[in-house]
């Protein structure tokens, strides 16, 4: 047999495969969405019978528990930023005062590195090019994007992550001249982060528990206008933090066309309303 036949047969027979292959693919692919739609039909009865209503398709997402160390040297720079020279007193239970010749700074690792930064005398006037640099200059801006929102009385950054950790907002105050009196906010360390194994759960069986709770507060029936996979941080030590899946579900009562968020624990399936 010539050299161009064999290599002709090869060809040949390298298609048929391809062809096996990708059969055996669209096979699989086919048989895949036939049990998720039987699997997503079945979901929307039972929510149905009780009382649960889905108004569009439920999202894919999944997220690992994190834990946070404290970031000292970061509250520091946040406070000294704004404040100049501070002197640092431990007030225990993780919350810490800096005192600055500007003004003060409180840093509570109880409550999950929440702060606020006072300032003796108002400093401006305050622009959003102010704002942005020093939000910068104090690293109140993580790696991922941050937006900044313009409000009534001043300025709010609101991080942007790929999964968002509700209430990560740092808002800059300002006076009836605009000058800025003092910054409050949420601030998480970007280093610090430890995976744990822990995954979060569908988004189906989190509704299965939520309809569970509603039940129980006689709640029903309702309809799921919206949901989404983030965190909430919890506290573990005055060192350590937790950050846990949730999703945030967003309800409608249909008599009153009324809305409101309800969270669901992504691993324990416990609803928060």
């Amino acid at each position: 047999m010539s050299r161009s036949r064999v290599k002709t047969l090869l060809i040949l027979l390298l298609a048929l495969a391809n062809i096996f292959l990708l059969g055996l693919w669209i096979s699989r692919e086919a048989r895949e969405y036939d049990r998720r739609r039987t699997m997503d039909t079945e979901l929307e009865r039972v929510l149905a019978g009780a009382g649960l209503y889905l108004s569009g398709a439920l999202p894919d997402a999944a997220a690992s528990v994190l834990d946070i160390r404290r970031d000292p040297q970061g509250e520091r720079a946040a406070a000294e930023a704004l404040l100049g020279p501070c002197q640092e007193e431990e007030m225990g239970g993780g919350i810490v005062w800096y005192t600055g010749a500007l003004g003060s700074a409180r840093f509570s690792w109880k409550e999950l590195s929440e702060f606020e930064i006072e300032l003796d005398t108002p400093r401006g006037p305050a622009e959003a090019g102010d704002i942005e640099a020093l939000a910068r200059e104090m690293a109140l801006l993580s790696e991922s994007a941050a937006r900044l929102v313009r409000e009534p009385d001043g300025y709010a950054y609101i991080q942007e992550r790929a999964l968002p950790v509700w209430g990560e907002t740092v808002r800059f105050e300002l006076d009836g001249e605009g000058r800025l009196t003092a910054v409050r906010g949420f601030r998480l360390p970007d280093g610090g982060y430890t995976r744990r194994d822990t995954q979060s759960r569908s988004a189906g069986w989190a509704l299965l528990s939520l309809a569970r709770a509603l039940r129980e507060e006689n709640l029903v029936p309702l309809t799921v206008r919206d949901m989404e996979l983030g965190y909430r941080p919890s506290a573990l030590t005055p060192e350590t933090a937790r950050l846990t899946p949730y999703w945030r579900v967003t309800l409608e009562r249909g008599e009153t066309g009324e809305a409101y968020e309800c969270y669901v624990n992504a691993v324990t399936g416990a609803a928060e309303f």
